[in-house]
């Protein structure tokens, strides 16, 4: 297997940030439904620190990802794909991206849940 993508394939690396990445945001998807249900303070401040943890995390591998996009050749989709699902993966992953930014953002220089 390649470390970098081809125009058929993806390389070794890029799959590894994809299903790294697709662990580390399903266990914040856990993290955060269990920091959200508990009441007690001690366990939902430890949660909130680990939910926030991965959040650097995931936007430093978005960041990575980005740049190895950048300099590596891209995976061409399919000729025969029709349109009606070109579309929607491109804005799905323009969506990712998005959400990813704008939650760091908005707990970095907005208000801050007062829980």
């Amino acid at each position: 297997m390649l470390l970098t993508n081809t125009e058929n394939s993806y390389g070794l690396i890029a799959k590894l940030f994809h299903w790294i990445m697709s662990i580390i945001v399903i266990v914040m998807l856990i993290v955060g439904v269990l920091m959200d249900n508990f009441l007690e303070l001690p366990l939902k401040w430890q949660l909130y620190g680990i939910h926030e943890a991965t959040g650097i995390v995931v936007l430093s591998l978005v960041i990575i990802r980005l740049l190895w996009k950048f300099y590596n050749a891209n995976v061409l989709l399919p000729e025969d794909m029709p349109n009606w699902q070109k579309k929607p993966l491109i804005l799905i992953y323009i969506a990712f991206n998005v959400i990813n930014a704008d939650k760091w953002l908005s707990n970095h220089y907005f208000i801050k849940p007062s829980y």
